[in-house]
């Protein structure tokens, strides 16, 4: 690559252009990932035995399930992980377990 004084010209336009393709790369997969939930929903729908009474049955246990999982998870680290010790250096899950003297944690 370039000398001690760091990226020069057609190097430097070589990893804008990697991390532009990277980015786009990244971006695609989340909005095929968010896509596809939703049209399984309406594969699902067509499926299904009753998907008037159905559909929206499934979709309310999946918000509960969701609001249960991530707000509760939220209420747990915030009850065992004093405000003092969270930070950025590590994850919160990862300070719980340590706390709790979870090995390997």
């Amino acid at each position: 690559m370039g000398s001690e004084e760091g990226l020069r010209g057609e190097e430097l336009r070589v990893v804008q252009l990697v991390v532009a393709c990277h980015q786009q790369v990244v971006t695609m997969l989340a909005v095929s990932f968010a896509f596809s939930g939703t049209e399984l929903i309406g594969i699902a729908a067509g499926e299904t035995v009753d998907p008037a009474r159905n559909v929206p049955k499934a979709i309310r246990a999946t918000l509960w399930r969701l609001i249960l999982f991530f707000v509760g998870t939220i209420i747990v680290i915030a009850a065992l992980l004093p405000q003092s010790e969270a930070g950025l250096s590590q994850s919160p899950f990862v300070a719980v377990f340590q706390r709790l003297g979870v090995p390997g944690a």
